[in-house]
C-alpha cells in the first residue's frame, strides 16, 4: 500500500518520533531494526505528503541530534535526498525545518564528517541560502508534550 496516506500511519510514524526523542536505546533499536532504509523508501514513496514527510524528518532529526548514531547517518544517498528537500521551494516549511536540523547536526561535526567534502561544503551553502528564504510559520510546527 505505498503512497496510501491513512491515520495508523500517521500515528506509528508520531509514535516513532515520539519514542526517539533523547532516547538513545529507541533509536539504536531503530537503527538495527534497518529503520534508515526504510525511512529512506517513506519519504521517496510519500513526496507529496508534507504530515508524513515531516514525521519520518523529525525522528531522523532526532536521530542526527545523537553524536553516537550520526556516523549511521553518513549515507550520501540519504543526506542527497535530504538536501533536495531542504532545497525545495516548493515544499512545506515544516518539512524544510526538519530536513534543515538533519543537516546542520550532521555538518556541524566536521571532523566526524566521512563523505566527500564537496557535498559538505554543498550542504553548509545550501543550510544558509535555503534558511534566509523561509516564510514565518503561521502556527507551532512542532508541539511538544
Amino acid at each position: 500500500m505505498v503512497g496510501v496516506s491513512d491515520s495508523t500511519l500517521k500515528f506509528a510514524l508520531s509514535a516513532l518520533w515520539n519514542l526517539t526523542d533523547e532516547v538513545p536505546a529507541a533509536a539504536r533499536n531503530f537503527i538495527q531494526c534497518r529503520g534508515l532504509e526504510l525511512y529512506e523508501e517513506v519519504l521517496e514513496s510519500y513526496y507529496t505528503e508534507p504530515s508524513i514527510q515531516q514525521k519520518v524528518l523529525g525522528l531522523l532529526n532526532n536521530i542526527a541530534e545523537e553524536e553516537e548514531f550520526q556516523a549511521d547517518l553518513m549515507e550520501e544517498d540519504l543526506l542527497e535526498h535530504v538536501l533536495h528537500l531542504l532545497q525545495d521551494s516548493h515544499l512545506d516549511v515544516g518539512v524544510r525545518y526538519f530536513a534543515g536540523g538533519i543537516l546542520a547536526h550532521i555538518a556541524s561535526r566536521s571532523e566526524a564528517w566521512t563523505l566527500d567534502q564537496e557535498l559538505l561544503r554543498t550542504i553548509e551553502k545550501q543550510l544558509h541560502d535555503s534558511i534566509g528564504t523561509w516564510t514565518q510559520p503561521e502556527g507551532e510546527m512542532v508541539s511538544y508534550r
